[in-house]
């Protein structure tokens, strides 16, 4: 699950993070991956090869008799020569010599009515065989471009469910981060699905940084800067290395010019994170902007160390060394 399951959404668990994941952990005690459906209640759509397989009756007949390695070798593949007959033998395995005797004896290729090859079209590690191993295949499956549409505003009935399905009901906590982190990418249904269960989600936990970031964050795109910023602080005296709350309080911080506090959260957030280009570039901009040039120029230049690429970076160090931006304080 961790590499071949998309999910629209995945949560952290309280106190974990998914790179403390091992082998032999049971991945959901480190995060919970949460995806669209059109009804809340079945026919997940088909993104991933596991969340398709999920929903073949071949899976939930066999429950745990059937897994990914069940046909994949994570160590090697057949040969192309050997290809159908490696994966006949799979299937024949729960269905037996004498079903193989009556099934369609000249196509001895199953996959290629029960398991055709569909094209993904914009998310790395989607099916390009129909995992959901269908009886009798009708048109081919949803490609994820015309899947449920995380970016749009979903029908009423859409709803955000665990997957793998929880046992018992969902959690606020875990649909309110899921929901938030959907609506980073403008969708109004899922700010507002978001709001909806972060009320519910602070309510039971007051003290948890990420839902604290996040309640911020909806704030301030409400356009509320007192209150994020109340949200922001709480999340930092919990937590000091809370990296969200840091950097969007320092950018309410910059735009009210209180550029040293917004240069000391984004300093410290960058030290930790120097991958995360944006922080660089918002130091570097601060540090200008209070008159420390030679600090900005620092600033860019660690981000190209991490980002040799960022044509933004690559511009805002040209201008600073040509002189063409002026740092001085103005």
């Amino acid at each position: 699950m961790q590499c071949h399951l998309e999910g629209n959404a995945i949560v952290e668990q309280p106190g974990r993070h998914l790179y403390q994941f091992r082998p032999g952990d049971d991945l959901s005690d480190f995060v919970r991956y949460y995806v669209l459906t059109s009804d809340g209640k079945e026919k997940l759509r088909a993104v991933s090869q596991f969340e398709a397989l999920a929903q073949s009756v071949c899976k939930r007949s066999a429950g745990d008799a059937l897994a990914c390695t069940t046909c994949h070798d994570p160590h090697s593949a057949p040969k192309p020569a050997e290809r159908v007959a490696y994966y006949r033998s799979k299937c024949l395995n729960c269905h037996g010599e004498q079903f193989a005797t009556k099934h369609h004896v000249e196509q001895q290729d199953c996959t290629a009515c029960h398991m055709p090859r569909v094209q993904a079209l914009d998310v790395a590690h989607t099916q390009d065989s129909d995992h959901r191993i269908l009886r009798v295949p009708p048109v081919p499956p949803q490609n994820p471009g015309s899947a449920v549409d995380s970016t749009a505003t979903p029908p009423v009935e859409t709803q955000l469910v665990q997957f793998p399905p929880a046992n018992g009901p969902e959690s606020p906590r875990g649909l309110a981060l899921a929901w938030s982190s959907m609506a980073a990418a403008s969708s109004q249904y899922a700010a507002d699905q978001a709001n909806k269960f972060l009320t519910e989600a602070v309510t039971q936990n007051p003290d948890d940084p990420p839902v604290l970031q996040a309640l911020g964050y909806m704030e301030e795109s409400r356009g509320m800067p007192q209150q994020a910023r109340e949200h922001y602080e709480h999340a930092l005296r919990v937590n000091p290395l809370a990296v969200d709350a840091a950097a969007n309080l320092a950018l309410l911080e910059a735009r009210q010019g209180n550029f040293d506090r917004a240069i000391t959260l984004w300093k410290s957030a960058f030290a930790r994170y120097p991958g995360r280009s944006t922080l660089g570039i918002n130091l570097a901009r601060a540090q200008c902007l209070s008159g420390h040039g030679d600090d900005a120029r620092a600033s860019i230049a660690r981000v190209l160390q991490f980002n040799p690429d960022l044509t933004l970076a690559h511009d805002m160090l040209r201008q600073l060394q040509s002189g063409e931006v002026k740092c001085d304080g103005k």
